[in-house]
């Protein structure tokens, strides 16, 4: 049963940071408008990021509550593995989020984006 828990928070974390590089895949193809967008949409968008991130977050601590209540588990281990899933789903969270700020990023900072007229993303490629 413990791999079986296993399994399920690797499934939890894995998914999770697929979400989200599809999500910034997403903001390089076809979803660059969204950072063209008004802080009044991006704001609910960023919102529901944190919200998954947190569900995410809380279904690996469940999992590893679960797993602790099982004979022969190293509670160990499991703490680890639990913090790495976390970090991995909280970094891609955050980078998710800061694809979608991007823009407001680079104009603070003088990057090259800075100054990138709307309908282009880097590389001159026109998004749709």
């Amino acid at each position: 049963m413990e791999d079986r828990i296993w399994n399920i928070a690797n499934i939890v974390t894995g998914f999770s940071v697929a979400q989200n590089l599809a999500f910034l895949y997403g903001m390089g193809r076809d979803l660059t408008f969204l950072q063209r967008e008004s802080a009044q949409i991006k704001y609910p968008v960023a919102i529901a990021i944190m919200i998954f991130v947190l569900l995410y977050l809380g279904a690996v601590w469940d999992l590893h509550i679960l797993a602790q209540d099982m004979p022969g588990v190293d509670s160990r281990i499991w703490l680890h593995v639990s913090i790495g899933r976390s970090v991995a789903i909280t970094i891609f969270g955050a980078l998710a989020i800061a694809g979608l700020f991007a823009p407001e990023l680079y104009a603070r900072s003088g990057g090259p984006l800075a100054e990138m007229p709307a309908g282009k993303v880097a590389g001159g490629v026109p998004s749709r």
